[in-house]
């Protein structure tokens, strides 16, 4: 899918990287050349997401018409003073049920309403939804397992949504349970190291395949694992 994304900052950047590494064609735009220059160069949002190397396959542009005009999806990601206007400098350039995401947080301060109310009244002839959730820069940037909820006025919008900010380690997961399984005590209790068993039983919850928290010093059955790659691969 080919995906634009507004605002080059660390939740703009962050996401674009995991849209990207999703296997998308992103491009993002920022009006700020010297952000430009510095992310064409480095692969990396220095300022505002220091640490995490971006994906290389992502293009970068000062010119807004290209991330928006021929974009299966646009991703606003700009800070919310400057949503509206952001809004109403790509208002012609959107199609007729093109898509955009909202990720900005906050309001509008002098109206008080919504951001995702802002871009509808702006460009009224885009579907327009949101994905918001106790999430950060950081945590999307650096892999950490987080949770995010996308919403719109139509539920299929959502649902096209959703599975494109889906990152769920498949591969590392995979590679935990291989690891286990060349041992002995495969076929028997055995206990996780921490950050695996985290991972593990995060995924499992939020599945809806633990019904409760398990205590990290107990033994954990091995089908405790494969249950997570079967959740994860499904």
């Amino acid at each position: 899918m080919k995906i634009g994304v507004l605002g080059a900052g660390g939740w703009g950047s962050a996401l674009a990287n995991l849209l990207a590494g999703n296997g998308h064609e992103v491009i993002v735009w920022s009006i700020d050349e010297r952000e430009v220059a510095m992310l064409k160069e480095f692969h990396e949002q220095r300022d505002r997401l220091p640490g995490v190397i971006l994906n290389s396959s992502i293009e970068y542009t000062t010119d807004a018409s290209k991330a928006v005009i021929g974009q299966k999806m646009i991703v606003c990601a700009v800070p919310s003073p400057f949503v509206r206007s952001t809004a109403k400098n790509i208002a012609d350039k959107v199609s007729n049920g093109q898509l955009i995401v909202n990720v900005s947080k906050g309001i509008e301060e002098s109206t008080l309403k919504a951001l995702v109310e802002i871009i509808e009244e702006e460009i009224p002839q885009a579907k327009v939804a949101v994905l918001s959730g106790p999430s950060h820069a950081e945590e999307v940037g650096r892999g950490i397992p987080t949770t995010v909820v996308a919403g719109a006025r139509d539920i299929e919008i959502a649902k096209t949504i959703q599975p494109q900010f889906k990152d769920t380690p498949v591969e590392k997961i995979a590679t935990i349970v291989d690891r286990y399984k060349s041992q002995d005590t495969w076929k028997e209790n055995t206990v996780f190291e921490k950050d695996s068993f985290e991972l593990l039983e995060n995924i499992l919850e939020e599945s809806g395949e633990l019904k409760k928290r398990v205590p990290y010093e107990k033994l954990v059955r091995t089908d405790f694992s494969i249950n997570a790659v079967n959740v994860v691969q499904k």
